[in-house]
């Protein structure tokens, strides 16, 4: 019998009880590789970590209903895990995945590939296929099919952040609110350009859903309005820090209409970038 995921409150095996474990046991395996590169290369013996209820126990807010919000904001959390611990994955070397700890224990290759087979028993337990997948959306919307990084950032009310870009290695970026309401905004900075120097603002907020795609050599600022905001984005290449650059958020020459009613809270950095005419810029390419 096919189970209401949406509406089920009393089953011992509940809906929200896969997705818990499924995150917890992605949390609990990222703290294991620190804990295990400690073990291997200082000595350090891991103190137990383990604290997650297992499957044959049933905490009362596994009981509660699972509604279309709870399912979104659980699967955007296991996605985070996920992809942090898919990177820090893929930077260990055959000899860090294949160490053996000296209690006979697993090593990493065998607890990772533990973390992929709860992902894939978490997907059976619905009785029904997984999410699809977002590369096949983003092309349909026109936008990249692959993001190399994941951010996620939160602001006091009066925040201003910008106006960023990288030079050698430009970042797209898709941004989203997942607490709050921001002023987003993009600006086309790449010399040649038939729009250099125009500017696009955007209201994003968790209530509205809206997300805004701030393409390759395009500069990228927010502020936040009126309460506390934290905002996710996708990035189609990874920070570099010495590649970062930025133009001054109040250029006259752009001249952006943010929506504040006092001087915004900014960083030093923020503070110290030029203005347009005195920085380098992306070239535009044709597209």
């Amino acid at each position: 019998k096919k189970i209401d995921y949406m509406s089920v409150t009393s089953y011992t095996y509940t809906p929200r009880k896969p997705l818990r474990r499924v995150l917890d046991h992605a949390l609990d395996h990222l703290n294991q590789i620190d804990q295990w590169q400690h073990w291997r290369h200082e000595g350090v013996v891991p103190v137990p970590t383990d604290g997650w209820a297992p499957s044959t126990v049933t905490l009362p807010e596994d009981r509660l209903p699972l509604t279309p919000t709870d399912l979104d904001a659980w699967l955007w959390r296991i996605d985070q895990a996920m992809r942090l611990l898919t990177q820090r994955a893929a930077a260990l070397g055959q000899d860090e995945l294949d160490w053996q700890p000296p209690d006979g224990g697993w090593p990493l290759r065998r607890v990772l590939h533990h973390v992929a087979r709860s992902e894939l028993l978490y997907a059976a337990s619905f009785d029904e296929a997984l999410p699809e997948d977002p590369a096949a959306r983003y092309a349909e919307a026109g936008l990249p099919e692959r993001f190399l990084q994941d951010n996620h950032s939160r602001s006091a009310p009066g925040t201003l952040r910008g106006l960023h870009y990288q030079l050698r290695q430009p970042q797209g970026k898709l941004i989203r609110v997942i607490g709050g309401t921001v002023f987003d905004v993009a600006v086309d900075i790449r010399r040649g350009s038939p729009s250099f120097g125009r500017w696009v603002g955007v209201e994003l907020s968790a209530a509205n859903k809206r997300q805004l795609f701030i393409p390759p050599g395009f500069a990228h600022g927010f502020c936040v309005p009126t309460e506390a905001s934290e905002i996710a984005y996708k990035c189609t290449e990874y920070y570099v820090a010495d590649d970062e650059r930025g133009i001054a958020w109040n250029d006259p020459t752009i001249a952006i209409a943010w929506p504040l009613a006092s001087p915004p809270l900014l960083s030093d950095k923020d503070k110290a970038f030029p203005r347009l005419d005195y920085a380098d810029l992306p070239v535009y390419r044709g597209s």
